[in-house]
């Protein structure tokens, strides 16, 4: 049965601050702290491939676990965050302007061809979502995948609806869920009924250790 353990980065200065990133931002000392004891633990796991996004964070978060392991990482944008628009960076979630696009973007999420900018809308999302998945089916055994926090919800909201994973269910959940700094979320292949199934969500047992 093929496990895919989904790792979100560790904590950068614009997760504090609520800030919209992009690919550049960097782990405070906090998550290069959590990047340490996130290694101590996977280290542990078996897997045979690791995939990283090829965003900053993701980067530094997988440095500490690349001194303990001999599994080369492929870096790859399939893992990226899911795209805001660039003029958004670094202003606060809750400013007036990106607020205003949130509701615009929400009301145009039926529309696939609608775009505030150069965004990723929920269409496009679900694309590379299949790619994803279509990936890491075909890889032999485990993977491990570091990533980011949207991305790993829109991927348990695929693994558990697929198909029907629709705009309006988009709306209705997606708030249902939340994923904590270098948390593992660990999805299943389960080959008798030949589906994805969520196994474990955003596990932070490693700060217990």
């Amino acid at each position: 049965m093929k496990r895919v353990y989904l790792v979100r980065h560790g904590q950068t200065d614009s997760n504090v601050g609520d800030l919209l990133q992009d690919g550049s931002s960097q782990l405070s000392d906090t998550g290069r702290a959590q990047a340490i004891v996130l290694a101590n633990r996977l280290q542990h796991l078996s897997f045979s491939h690791l995939l990283v996004s090829d965003y900053d964070r993701t980067k530094q978060t997988v440095e500490p676990l690349l001194e303990k392991i001999q599994i080369e990482p492929e870096y790859t944008p399939l893992l990226r965050e899911t795209k805001r628009p660039s003029e958004f960076v670094g202003l606060p979630r809750k400013s007036e302007e990106f607020q205003n696009y949130l509701r615009l973007a929400d009301e145009n999420i039926h529309n696939s061809d609608w775009h505030f900018s150069d965004e990723e809308n929920f269409h496009d999302v679900i694309v590379r979502i299949r790619e994803l998945f279509a990936t890491m089916s075909d890889l032999e055994g485990d993977v491990l995948a570091i990533t980011h926090g949207r991305l790993i919800i829109f991927m348990v909201m695929y693994t558990i609806l697929g198909e029907n994973l629709s705009p309006d269910a988009w709306l209705s959940s997606m708030h249902s869920f939340d994923t904590a700094n270098t948390g593992i979320t660990v999805l299943k292949f389960n080959d008798e009924k030949e589906r994805w199934l969520l196994d474990t969500f955003n596990d932070q047992a490693h700060f217990a250790e």
